[in-house]
């Protein structure tokens, strides 16, 4: 079994060139999974294997340099052994990730779908805060409370008590009538998902007719 540091120079170069490249590949890919907010747990094991490929690269080129400064007693064949795995994994993953973000929606596709409803939506978290809304909630509570809805509190309360300058009237538990003849249903719903428990959902929809 042939050391790293026996083989000849030219041979030391191509396998340094080969790891440069495998960790150059997994570097890419974990860019790529920080982007793309892959799983915590794969983003942390594809960074360690990213450090060791690395580390490897570096002692490899420190040993291929004239004269052998810092000699690499690794055999060859386990360095192609992790070598050649890692390039073609980072490969696949990468082409695997690309083809997964192609059918993911992105939050700026999301919001666009929103905007182009005509009923009105917004939606806040546990902590009263109105973390989504489209342009059509935005437009009918601006009217209501006169600015941007900061807090599902603030909103609520201006369904519950209109205020009189506005001009709007309540006509039913949850209809109001705007001034210019328009009436709106408002409707609240808490979100039944674990993963969303305290979030809630308030819709307003045009039902003059």
């Amino acid at each position: 079994m042939t050391y790293f540091s026996l083989l000849p120079q030219a041979y030391k170069y191509l396998l340094s060139g080969a790891a440069f490249f495998a960790a150059t590949a997994m570097g890419a890919l974990v860019l790529y999974e920080f982007i793309l907010r892959v799983g915590a747990l794969k983003r942390v094991l594809n960074s360690a294997a990213f450090i060791a490929l690395i580390a490897l690269t570096a002692f490899a080129a420190a040993s291929a340099a004239d004269g052998d400064p810092a000699p690499l007693y690794l055999p060859w064949t386990i360095m192609l052994a992790v070598i050649i795995p890692a390039t073609v994994y980072s490969a696949a993953e990468i082409a695997t990730e690309r083809r997964r973000s192609k059918n993911r929606l992105s939050p700026a596709a999301i919001k666009e779908t929103l905007d182009d409803m005509s009923v009105g939506i917004c939606f806040a978290d546990e902590k009263d805060r109105i973390i989504l809304v489209n342009k059509s909630m935005i437009r009918t509570a601006s009217a209501l409370i006169g600015k941007y809805p900061q807090s599902l509190s603030e909103l609520v309360l201006a369904l519950d008590s209109p205020d009189e300058n506005s001009g709007i009237v309540k006509i039913d538990s949850d209809l109001l009538l705007f001034p210019d003849g328009k009436v709106v249903r408002f409707i609240k719903t808490e979100i039944r998902d674990e993963e969303l428990e305290g979030f809630v959902q308030i819709t307003a929809q045009d039902v003059t007719e």
